[in-house]
């Protein structure tokens, strides 16, 4: 699967995430800012059963943000990519996965608590998985008793 650009409206939170990707990216040194190259992250984004979860947006951000949409098998490729540490972000659609920052055990909405994922000359592969428990769902009732 080809990797795309990132294009899309922003709301506000994504607005402070990518200031604050901005903002780390300024403290790397040199080298880790090089944009394109042979680089590249893949893997597989599982939902909060543990199943694979297809169409879900993959950033990987660095100074800039390069990302793909996962496949029906929920594997996605962001070819491209200069050497460098980025921060690994998902955001579904569908609400079928919590979007967030990948981490170790999971997603959080911090950029600074986000794994990073360091890039050089070979594949690396990245696997997100969506913690159980964070999806909220129901019908909020008015106080006349309508939805």
């Amino acid at each position: 699967m080809p990797s795309r650009r990132f294009v899309r409206s922003w709301s506000a939170r994504r607005l402070v995430g990518l200031c604050s990707v901005a903002l780390v990216a300024a403290t790397l040194p040199a080298s880790a800012l090089a944009i394109g190259g042979s680089g590249s992250i893949s893997g597989t984004v599982f939902d909060v059963n543990g199943a694979p979860a297809a169409d879900v947006w993959v950033s990987a951000c660095s100074t800039t943000c390069d990302s793909a949409v996962t496949a029906a098998n929920g594997t996605y490729v962001i070819n491209g990519l200069g050497a460098g540490t980025y921060r690994v972000g998902i955001e579904d659609l569908t609400g079928h996965v919590p979007g967030g920052y990948a981490t170790a055990s999971g997603l959080t909405t911090a950029a600074a608590a986000a794994a990073l994922v360091t890039v050089a000359g070979v594949p690396v592969t990245f696997d997100v998985h969506a913690p159980a428990g964070t999806i909220i769902s129901g019908v909020i009732t008015a106080q006349a008793g309508g939805p």
